[in-house]
């Protein structure tokens, strides 16, 4: 539980909450499922929950309610709760105490929050939402100057915002030149329009991502952190199940059913997550514990190996 934590104030250590923990400076980070998650660990660390929810009060005018909202459904969801999506200053209250008490609690974070500015390469996302607002079209920016552009559908996907809202925003830049619209495959592989970010050596000017020695576009790491979250939420369950964790067999059956999310995760930091058709009953255990400590290891590293 403590490497699962570690992910998550790694992030907030970048965005001024004060921590021992290394900031998060190349991943990009993605707040409204970092928001999301927080909420669903906060339980395990109660410093953690506080200072998120202090920070959330901050700097309200920076999140992306209506995402926030749809994302906290998918944790709902895959906790098959009862629907409810408070946003997370509202579940600080449920923290054991008087009214005064929790104030003082918070008197006492706000200490430890420093006033965000946008500095590191992982703010990418706040900087291009001081540009566009906090709307869908910070977030298809965002993904279009990282990838080799996508589908709507495909973006949508990829930065959890309504498809046809993304579709809209990729036709009114296709009209404006900000964007180009690529004819559908042939093949029928899709079918749907592709959208390609015109002039991205420019923007990467722009937002000084350019790397001197190359003269190349240098951006960070946008990785899919809402995908992550949920799955390090699915994990921080089964390791907070005392039925689980006192049996290896039942925990290696949890073990199979997340092996699938596990396996893109791993890929994407080259680390391999055992199938668990290779292993019988128990054997499964061991293998996929040590690839998930290595994944967590990876998540909270202070630079992503490179290829």
């Amino acid at each position: 539980m403590d490497g699962l934590l570690r992910v998550h104030w790694k992030q907030w250590s970048a965005l001024g909450v004060a921590s021992q923990i290394l900031p998060e400076e190349n991943r990009i980070i993605d707040l409204e499922p970092l928001i999301a998650s927080t909420q669903a660990i906060g339980a395990h660390d109660r410093r953690l929950l506080l200072s998120a929810t202090e920070w959330i009060e901050r700097n309200d005018a920076r999140v992306n309610h209506s995402r926030l909202h749809r994302i906290q459904r998918m944790f709902s969801m895959q906790r098959q709760g009862d629907g409810e999506e408070n946003a997370l200053p509202v579940v600080a209250e449920t923290v054991p105490g008087s009214v005064q008490e929790r104030r003082s609690q918070y008197r006492r974070q706000s200490e430890k929050i420093a006033d965000f500015f946008v500095r590191y390469p992982s703010h990418l996302q706040f900087r291009l939402r001081g540009l566009l607002g906090i709307t869908a079209s910070a977030d298809v920016l965002l993904y279009l100057l990282i990838f080799d552009g996508g589908n709507s559908n495909a973006i949508a996907e990829e930065i959890c915002h309504d498809q046809k809202n993304v579709y809209r925003i990729l036709e009114q830049w296709a009209k404006t030149g900000i964007v180009k619209k690529a004819g559908k495959r042939k093949d029928g592989a899709s079918s749907l329009h592709a959208y390609h970010l015109i002039g991205k050596q420019r923007w990467g000017d722009i937002f000084e991502y350019i790397d001197v020695s190359t003269q190349k576009c240098n951006y960070p790491n946008l990785h899919n952190w809402r995908r992550t979250f949920l799955a390090l939420d699915r994990l921080a369950e089964a390791l907070s199940d005392s039925r689980l964790t006192g049996d290896e067999y039942l925990m290696s059956t949890h073990f199979r059913d997340i092996h699938p999310i596990f396996d893109a995760i791993g890929t994407e930091g080259k680390i391999d997550v055992p199938s668990p058709k290779r292993f019988q009953g128990s054997e499964y255990f061991a293998p996929f514990a040590l690839a998930m400590i290595r994944i967590v290891e990876w998540l909270s590293s202070p630079k992503i190996p490179s290829d």
